[in-house]
């Protein structure tokens, strides 16, 4: 069975994507590098004026372009300040996107912002449950335990909520 995390679409705060959007289909798969560069240097720009959701932005275009190297990069630099940043950095070091696999960091990170008890992760703490989940029951990053998957997959069913 492979262990690989499942990556969720990553909700977007649209003033950046919509901006970026106007001019770009950030929807392709891969942008030609003249559209990666030009949008990379507008980020760029909003992050030079202190829009700190456009730190998220860089890294996740790095990501959906498959730059899994400059993304984490660009996701260590804000861990401690962006869930989003957190719940992608827990993908990569399970899948060994862009750095070394580490599937035991990247359960430690699910778990921690399965457990955020900011609101700022809610809509990305069902995600980390399920995965987490997954983690326990394939045997990656942790011990393998059926108890276990299946308390965080209730949780993640239930969207956080023990009691249902």
């Amino acid at each position: 069975m492979e262990a690989e995390l499942s990556v969720e679409p990553l909700p977007r705060k649209t003033l950046i994507h919509d901006e970026i959007n106007k001019e770009y289909d950030l929807t392709a798969r891969t942008l030609d590098p003249d559209s990666l560069e030009r949008i990379e240097h507008k980020i760029l720009e909003k992050i030079e004026g202190g829009d700190e959701y456009a730190k998220f932005q860089l890294g996740q275009l790095f990501f959906e372009q498959g730059m899994f190297t400059d993304a984490y990069v660009q996701f260590c630099r804000i861990l401690e300040t962006d869930v989003q940043a957190k719940y992608q950095l827990g993908v990569m070091y399970y899948d060994g996107l862009g750095t070394h696999e580490d599937p035991q960091r990247g359960v430690e990170l699910m778990i921690s912002l399965a457990e955020e008890p900011s609101t700022e992760g809610t809509h990305l703490r069902h995600c980390a449950q399920y995965n987490t989940g997954l983690a326990y029951f394939q045997e990656t990053g942790v011990k393998q335990s059926d108890e276990e998957a299946e308390r965080w997959w209730i949780l993640a069913a239930d969207d956080g909520s023990p009691e249902g």
